[in-house]
């Protein structure tokens, strides 16, 4: 059976669009779309209009994620220093305690129950650790009699230094963190203005899919990826606690529902499952015919997970 492959990628639809909309103008009054524009009120200038913004804010979020990903090597570039310091630091204070490693907790270190350092990965945990070293060491009335003086003065540790690198990288991490937030919502954005346009464009592919039965490699012309195979269909094991409920969609007409588990489920056809309830016994099948594209299967028992398996396109 042919059909039309559809896009994934924003770029992908919007060179569908743009094939499409070419085809339309170079017919111009000839073009087999006119008459399905008109009668489904789609404006296709303004559709394109709407893809040429769409491609604007794509562009926004792409520089804004790649200045947010340079914001993240700024950062560790400025914070790498720190933490070989507060490593090194923290491993002179481990064999000062080597009786009592617990006493690291005081000065912000995360110890496991085996008397271990269980350094964190993300950025602002390490920070936090390093904060608490340089904060612990000047708690001293009298930084001399500060355990971690020995090591500092004796490799030429800079703790003012360290603590401006500190501001200026979680600085810097504010910046990423606002970069990727600006990205997400351009991204957004972009998603927003195309989600109309683009519809009307996968309703003008399916016109033209009717159009020509017997001709389907002429919706090439238009832009579209016309393929010959079917759509692909995937088993779905769907797990159900106790009393719980799921929607699953875009189920195989004439494929069966089988229950794989040892508790009886039942269901109900549509999406909100007001319909009437069909109980399939543990280790049965249930053809999913008429109706059943989309259904809400429900575990009513009390205790013990139920498994259903079915296919879905």
């Amino acid at each position: 059976m042919s059909r039309i492959n559809e896009p994934v990628s924003f770029k992908e639809k919007i060179a569908e669009q743009t094939a499409c909309y070419k085809k339309h103008q170079n017919d111009a009054g000839a073009s087999v779309l006119n008459l399905y524009l008109t009668e489904n009120n789609i404006d296709f200038a303004a559709d394109v209009a709407a893809g040429a913004a769409a491609v604007v804010l794509d562009s926004s979020a792409t520089s804004l994620i790649w200045l947010s990903e340079k914001a993240t090597k700024d950062r560790d570039i400025s914070y790498e220093p720190v933490w070989k310091e507060t490593i090194a630091g923290v491993q002179f204070l481990k064999k000062l305690y080597k009786t009592n490693t617990k006493q690291l907790t005081d000065w912000g270190v995360p110890i496991d129950v085996n008397g271990n350092i269980d350094y964190p990965t993300p950025f602002t945990d390490r920070v936090a650790i390093s904060k608490a070293v340089i904060t612990k060491h000047n708690s001293y009335i009298s930084p001399a009699i500060s355990p971690l003086l020995l090591y500092i003065t004796t490799n030429n540790v800079n703790i003012t230094n360290m603590s401006a690198a500190i501001v200026s990288s979680l600085a810097t991490d504010i910046i990423r963190e606002e970069r990727k937030a600006d990205s997400v919502k351009a991204t957004q954005d972009r998603d927003i203005k195309f989600a109309i346009p683009y519809q009307n464009l996968k309703s003008i592919g399916g016109f033209l899919m009717v159009l020509y039965p017997n001709n389907p490699k002429d919706v090439a012309l238009w832009g579209f990826d016309e393929v010959d195979t079917l759509v692909p269909e995937t088993l779905r094991t769907v797990t159900l606690l106790p009393l719980k409920s799921k929607k699953i969609t875009g189920i195989k007409l004439g494929s069966v529902l089988k229950n794989d588990g040892t508790k009886d489920i039942s269901f109900t056809k549509g999406k909100k499952g007001l319909g009437a309830v069909t109980l399939v016994p543990a280790g049965t099948e249930l053809g999913m015919n008429k109706g059943c594209s989309v259904i809400i299967v429900t575990n009513p028992a009390t205790i013990g997970k139920a498994i259903v398996k079915v296919t879905i396109k």
